[in-house]
């Protein structure tokens, strides 16, 4: 009777085996996937970004350079309000007709032929280069050329700019969020355009070119649309698999454990907790965002109360952030760019915040920041941030601008409730809506605005 036993046993165990390594193969693929899917999102972003540069570029020249004589103030006006380091202004021919900084000896001197990007923006290609020196200053830049129609025929305005000061660098630097992972825009040529980590994307780089048996990283690599670049992204085989060590170290112990009945008994209760947090985390984070929801921040504000309780302190705030003329990019630009709107405004809350504070998607276009031991002024300077934050957003292809009224509500001593200082913030906000926002349903001309109103609670 112990044969047939043993061998029932013996077969039961190898089924969970099998079991259990299946498992650790989709974990594997899910993380993987997970990694090139936050990799796919990083060249989409870039893509947006730089669309947006050139329909901005080429209504900016169209408007402001299209004379037959362009002024050296109006030229380093128009290339100052991009942050471009270095610009110049050419005719149909290449020749030079306006550079910044000043260089009166290239004026009249074709210099098209020397940047493959400028021959195209001549030929009637916008273009973006590779990592360049300028003409005048000779110093390392990427390049972004439009071509337009002026009176005197085309022209291409050209400028330069240091991708680390734009918003696409600082969103390329956050987005590695798993320890020892690098993202990097890569140009064609291999060199680094921006990275996360300079050192992580250089290696990242020599894994595209045929170094990965050797690197010890999961590498993914995403091209960026309508420009010579790419995104490249890397991270340490051991740091990807890492939330599947626990599972790896536990299978022994459950193997040496159980047998038969219980074995699968306890496997399928695994499963139904793992699935049942899984869905309890869902359940409290926006998937849009990924910011948490109002259900989580109820949570997280009674965690507080509790904290205060035991060792005192009432001090704090809450800002609610609502979207003014949100209704109009999804009329306008459709449901895809407003979500595009409301990832970015997700990603600037997320930059500016402390590691205690709380960001919140309440819902629609409406948001929250929770800053536990925030008094008045420092809540008034995280306003201030956002106010500029949102001036930075870059929305493309649509070219929206994001606009905001928020409220802020400060917790006093007595015996606070999360509703009410919603409540609160809430007053504080809309009395900073533009008057002309909405009359009789219909959109008016919006004024171009941020503010923030202060209410005490």
């Amino acid at each position: 009777m112990w044969l047939p036993a043993c061998g029932l046993v013996l077969l039961l165990l190898a089924s969970v085996g099998v079991q259990l390594g299946r498992v650790d193969a989709a974990g594997r693929n899910d993380l993987r996937e997970r990694f090139a899917l936050r990799t796919a999102l990083a060249a989409q972003f870039t893509e947006s970004f730089v669309g947006e540069l050139r329909a901005r570029q080429r209504t900016q020249a169209g408007r402001w350079l299209s004379d037959r004589v362009i002024s050296a103030t109006s030229f380093d006006e128009v290339a100052g309000s991009f942050g471009f380091d270095a610009a110049v202004l050419l005719d149909s021919r290449g020749r030079v007709l306006a550079v910044l900084p000043r260089s009166p000896d290239l004026l009249g001197t074709p210099i098209a032929q020397k940047y493959p990007h400028l021959r195209e923006a001549i030929a009637g290609r916008a273009a973006l280069s590779p990592i360049v020196l300028s003409a005048a200053r000779r110093q390392p830049i990427v390049a972004s050329a439009v071509p337009y129609q002026a009176a005197a025929g085309r022209r291409v305005f050209s400028g330069g700019f240091q991708v680390a000061n734009t918003p696409l660098g600082a969103y390329l630097r956050t987005t590695a969020s798993i320890p020892g992972s690098a993202f990097a825009l890569v140009d064609d040529t291999g060199k680094v355009v921006v990275g996360s980590d300079r050192a992580a994307a250089a290696g990242a780089a020599e894994v595209l070119r045929g170094e990965a048996s050797r690197s010890g990283y999961y590498v993914v690599s995403e091209p960026v649309n309508g420009a010579p670049w790419r995104i490249s992204a890397a991270v340490p085989a051991t740091a990807l698999y890492a939330p599947l060590r626990h599972h790896r170290l536990f299978a022994p112990l459950l193997f040496a454990a159980l047998s038969g009945a219980s074995l699968l008994a306890l496997l399928f209760l695994y499963r139904l907790l793992r699935r049942k947090d899984e869905l309890h985390r869902l359940s409290r984070i926006d998937p849009l965002t990924g910011l948490i929801n109002r259900r989580a921040l109820q949570d997280a504000y009674q965690q507080r109360l509790a904290y205060q309780t035991r060792y005192g302190g009432r001090e704090g705030a809450l800002l609610v952030i609502d979207l003014d003329n949100f209704k109009q990019v999804n009329d306008r630009h459709g449901h895809q760019a407003g979500d595009r709107v409301l990832v970015a405004v997700a990603r600037t809350l997320q930059s500016i915040l402390r590691e205690s504070d709380l960001a919140v998607r309440l819902g629609g276009d409406e948001f929250a920041i929770l800053l536990p031991r925030a008094n008045a002024l420092q809540a008034s300077i995280v306003a201030e941030k956002l106010r500029v934050g949102f001036n930075n957003i870059a929305s493309a292809p649509t070219s929206v601008s994001v606009h905001a009224s928020i409220g802020v509500a400060l917790e006093t001593e007595t015996e606070p409730s999360l509703d009410a200082l919603l409540s609160a913030a809430d007053e504080a906000m809309y009395r900073q809506k533009p008057a002309d926002l909405l009359v009789n349903g219909e959109t008016r001309q919006a004024r171009s605005r941020h503010g923030h109103g202060l209410a005490h609670w």
